[in-house]
Order: structure tokens, then sequence, then C-alpha cells
């Protein structure tokens, strides 16, 4: 909560800082997934600290670096954030220029390097699943002769269940998450055009970060409800980035 205050007022001023204090201390739906010993509180602190570091002008090239470190971790507390630190990289070289974009890659390919490593070869049953299939069989042999498991048991089933349950479970997720719905809305509804914009990096940021936002969201509701896994587990996905 204090980093999500600090990357707002440096961003929008005092005024829209305290505005998102009261949105988040007011919505107990969030309170009582971020309050409990989850993986999403850990995710959502990283992603806002990552963006504390990351976002306004004259950022250091150490903050940059730091930024796509804590992008490249947050993959390793949950997969599915996969995405974000290929994000993050590009915008800092699309908005900071070549030698922080270096840094950042270089920092977060390390902590990749690093914790493949550490983990080698187990680490490799976590993304089995979304290898090719040559390379997937190559990995599952490895495993095997290595003694250790080659797939991976999640907790639910990959089950239908129908449009009734399906539309209540979408719109469960948007009741809890109304602020940060109605607030991706407002801003796509009144995106204004390129020349109206009153820096080059509010427009850089507002365009990552829709990006970042629409893919972790089409990714987990597809996940959800084309490929059945899990479906009131969607309001809980969304908390991790929305």
């Amino acid at each position: 909560l204090f980093g999500l205050w600090l990357v707002v007022r440096r961003l929008r001023g005092h005024w829209w800082a305290a505005a998102i204090t009261w949105v988040m201390a007011l919505n107990t739906s969030i309170i009582t997934i971020y309050a409990r010993a989850l993986s999403q509180g850990i995710v959502a602190c990283l992603l806002v600290w990552m963006l504390v570091l990351l976002l306004g002008e004259d950022r250091r090239l150490w903050q940059t670096t730091l930024s796509a470190l804590l992008a490249a971790l947050i993959v390793f507390v949950r997969q599915n954030m996969v995405p974000v630190p290929f994000f993050i990289v590009l915008f800092i070289f699309w908005a900071y220029g070549k030698k922080h974009g270096l840094y950042a890659l270089a920092a977060a390919g390390l902590s990749f390097a690093f914790f493949h490593i550490l983990y080698w070869p187990d680490i490799l049953s976590l993304w089995i699943a979304y290898l090719p299939r040559p390379i997937k069989e190559q990995a599952t042999t490895l495993l095997s002769r290595l003694g250790r498991e080659s797939t991976t048991y999640g907790a639910y089933q990959h089950t239908r269940y129908g449009l009734l349950p399906e539309a209540f479970s979408f719109f469960e997720a948007v009741r809890m998450n109304f602020f940060a719905f109605s607030g991706l809305l407002a801003a796509w509804v009144f995106w204004p055009r390129k020349k109206e914009w009153k820096n080059q990096l509010d427009y850089k940021i507002s365009i990552c970060l829709s990006a970042l936002v629409s893919i972790l969201f089409a990714l987990h509701f597809w996940v959800v409800f084309f490929k059945g896994y899990c479906l009131f587990c969607f309001n809980g996905y969304l908390t991790f980035f929305i």
C-alpha cells in the first residue's frame, strides 16, 4: 500500500495518491486476499515496488536495473506472471534508452539463470507443459533418467461448468475488483490522442501497462474459461496483478 501511494504520488500528485489509498483501504474483498498467507500478496507487493523503481522522470540506472531484477523474481514466486519481465525489459529499452535496457536485460537474465541452476533439474517440471514438443520430450527423458517427476499435478481438474457458472465467476471477479476495472475502462475510453499527452513518458507508461494488464488478463481468462482450470479461481488470479 505504501509503494502504491509512492508511485501514484510521483506520477499524479497527492490527491490521486490519497484516493488510491482509500480505494484499497475500503475494498474489503481485496483485503481478504492480500492479508492472507497467499502468493497473491507477495506477487502484488513485488509488482508494486517494481513500479516504484521503474516509473517516473529521471530514473537512475540502479533503479531500472533493480526493477528488472524484481520483475524476474516475480516469476519464481508465481509462474503465471512470466510475461512481466519481458514487458518490463522492453519498456526500459523504449523509455530509458539502450544502456538502461542492457543492464535490465542482464539483471533479469542472470537471475533467471541463477535460480534455474539452483533448482536444476527439478525446475524443468514447471515448464514442461509449455515447451515445444521436441524439447518437451527431451526434458521428460532427462527427468526420468535422473529419477525426477516429469509432470506437475494441479489441485483442480480441467472441467467445463456451463455458461451460467462461468458468467457468475466472471462477474464475481468484476465485482471484487470493481475499482480496478472501472479505472482501466475509463483510461481506455478517454484515451487521448498522441499529441495531447503531457509528455512522452506518460504515453509510454500507459502503453506498456495497458498491454501488460491486457496480456495477463487474457492468459488467465483463457485458462479459466477455455481450458476449464479452476473456474472460481478467476477472481484470485486477477489479484496477482489487477
